[in-house]
């Protein structure tokens, strides 16, 4: 009888041991999920951190909406939609002001082209007369070596 008891307590001890282990790593892996999903939220939130950083250094605002969130500086009330035919309407309005057409050919890019090749030119030609006269030098180099 001593005997059945004692091994009744041991199966007891077995099955309860076999419990705790099973509490344990159930809690174990319910800890390691948590820890994980705190782990990606402090992520998500240093990304953003970065995110507003790099915003705020490239001239981008943010302001808070006074919801909790943040928006773009001036976001929604930037843009206003207007329909098309309003904007014919208001075209219509404005006869007296200045019209200034181009022609739609490309032939206006290729003006403005020549337009700033001149310019730099000019700034150089400009830029050549006030040289030192080490580049004086240079430029007479240049000159006998074409010759």
């Amino acid at each position: 009888m001593a005997r059945m008891a004692q091994l009744e307590y041991e199966e007891k001890q077995q099955l309860l041991h076999e419990d705790f282990e099973k509490r344990k790593h159930e809690m174990e892996t319910e800890e390691e999920r948590k820890t994980a999903k705190r782990r990606k939220k402090r992520m998500r939130g240093k990304e953003s951190k970065m995110r507003k950083k790099n915003m705020k250094l490239g001239g981008v605002g943010l302001q808070e909406d006074g919801t909790g969130g943040e928006n773009l500086e001036g976001g929604e009330e930037e843009f206003e939609y207007t329909p098309t035919h309003r904007q014919i309407e208001n075209k219509g309005d404005n006869d007296d002001a200045e019209k200034i057409e181009f022609k739609n050919d490309g032939s206006f890019l290729e003006m403005m082209k020549k337009k700033l090749a001149a310019e730099a030119a000019g700034t150089a030609k400009q830029t050549n007369n006030g040289n030192e006269r080490g580049d004086e030098n240079d430029l007479k180099t240049e000159s006998k070596e074409t010759s």
